[in-house]
């Protein structure tokens, strides 16, 4: 198992503007798998009902005309839709009018996704011309490199001054900002955030220095090779 301190399996320092593209990006994951969870389930039931179900009472009073589109289309016509209303092709009313005919009451998670994408586009067009947030990307590839950003969880303990040194100089970028330190987690795709102060940026140096000292004992990993949980509240 290995993370990083950033990106992969990663270890990484951001400041606002990378949390907060980070977070809209994992709302816009979850959306998206939450609509495509339920898509399944109504695929499922359908193969399981279609012969046998009978015509819905308003179609049959012709006050609602059958939907023609099979619903293995469904999550493929969404995306074509989220596209439409990005693109101005749609009005809003209609989308979420055409979102309720597939998924029902479930439509409503994917009602704001247009503005949600807006804001992560706005987010990366910061992140691609903001002065710190360019230095902050600058520091972690320089940090990743030096072995400073992530790698295997068995190895930790004998990176520890590397990432505290990267942890460090990434607080020094950050002086007068929120400073937290995000895990990616390779295997199964995990994500961690914790928030720092100065405090804790401090505790962290001098509770890996102590590691340093003791990694022959294995400081950090537990007896499977998984890392263990060393955060203060």
């Amino acid at each position: 198992s290995s993370y990083r301190f950033v990106s992969s399996g990663i270890n990484a320092e951001y400041g606002d503007q990378w949390y907060t593209f980070l977070r809209q990006h994992q709302i816009l994951c979850e959306r998206l798998f939450q609509i495509d969870t339920y898509n399944r389930a109504v695929v499922e039931q359908e193969m399981k009902d279609r012969k046998s179900r009978k015509e819905p009472t308003a179609q049959a009073i012709k006050m609602r005309q059958p939907n023609p589109m099979p619903v293995e289309h469904y999550y493929n016509h969404f995306l074509s839709l989220v596209k439409d209303l990005l693109d101005c092709n749609v009005e809003p009313a209609v989308y979420e009018d055409k979102l309720r005919e597939m998924f029902g009451v479930n439509a409503y998670i994917a009602f704001t996704l247009d503005k949600l994408i807006t804001h992560i586009v706005r987010q990366s067009h910061t992140l691609a011309t903001d002065t710190t947030c360019n230095q902050i990307k600058s520091s972690y590839l320089k940090h990743r490199g030096q072995g400073g950003a992530g790698g295997s969880l068995s190895t930790q303990p004998t990176r520890s001054t590397a990432e505290t040194t990267y942890l460090k100089e990434t607080e020094q970028l950050l002086s007068e900002h929120n400073l937290y330190k995000i895990y990616f987690y390779k295997q199964g795709s995990k994500l961690t955030i914790e928030l720092l102060d100065g405090e804790q940026v401090d505790e962290t140096e001098n509770e890996e220095t102590g590691r340093s000292e003791d990694a022959g004992q294995g400081a950090g990993v537990n007896d499977k090779g998984e890392s263990m949980d060393t955060s203060t509240t």
